[in-house]
């Protein structure tokens, strides 16, 4: 789905339009100014939307990676551990080239637990990310030393404000977040059409933006133990973008 698929099918919720009839140029920029008033907003209320960035950078041998915009690994930094999906590496050193996913970031309490942080091995088994700032920083362990490796970030990036240029580009939301935004996107334009939202729109859409608050707030991290983490025995946290444990 586009972002002109997205508005659209909230023109057609309004009852502005019909389906299979294509909205206007002028309602379709109506509609994306008043989404972007929307993005804006919601910042002010520590609240916002992410989508999902696979971001990859050289290993080095390395034993910390800085990232955050225009830093080594450059993407946006994220708030806290929840909004990282997974880490992995790419073998770029073979044809085809492979990524071996490693599953989401080492937690804080499992990262004191290795004794020997910077033991080195080919591979890592895991990444640690430390939220500091204004640049946090990517802690392989162990740090891998095999040549032409590249580390692999899943992580939620903030949308900023929608360019009329890129109404067209297809956009990779985490679940709950599409309907979310369907749901305040129709409050908002609204009154720009003079119609009315349907009657449960309001309620429906208090009840999304609970759930993407819950999403944007850091979880409550659970320690099974290094070995646990490097095993697969025990993740430790969940997953904000499946919601699996």
């Amino acid at each position: 789905m586009t972002w002109r698929d997205l508005i659209q099918r909230t023109l057609e919720d309004l009852g502005v339009y019909g389906q299979a009839q294509p909205a206007s140029p002028n309602d379709m920029q109506t509609c994306l100014d008043r989404l972007n008033d929307w993005i804006d907003d919601l910042k002010t209320q520590q609240l916002a939307l992410y989508q999902t960035a696979r971001t990859t950078w050289p290993i080095t041998g390395a034993s910390s990676y800085s990232i955050g915009l225009g830093q080594t690994i450059n993407v946006a930094r994220p708030p806290g551990q929840a909004f990282i999906e997974g880490f992995g590496y790419v073998n770029t050193g073979v044809t085809p080239a492979y990524e071996v996913p490693l599953g989401p970031p080492i937690t804080d309490d499992q990262y004191r637990t290795i004794a020997f942080k910077t033991l080195v091995a080919s591979y890592p088994s895991g990444f640690y990310y430390d939220s500091t700032y204004p640049a946090g920083a990517v802690k392989p362990y162990p740090i891998p030393n095999a040549p032409a490796l590249l580390g692999v970030i899943y992580s939620g990036v903030p949308i900023e404000e929608v360019l009329a240029a890129g109404i067209g580009a297809t956009i990779s939301l985490p679940p709950g977040f599409r309907r979310f935004i369907r749901l305040g996107l129709q409050i908002e334009c609204a009154p720009a059409f003079r119609v009315q939202v349907g009657e449960n729109v309001p309620s429906d859409y208090v009840e999304a933006r609970a759930n993407i608050k819950r999403l944007n707030e850091e979880l409550q991290q659970i320690s099974f133990g290094v070995a646990g983490r490097l095993f697969g025995a025990g993740r430790g946290r969940s997953n904000i973008y499946s919601g699996e444990a």
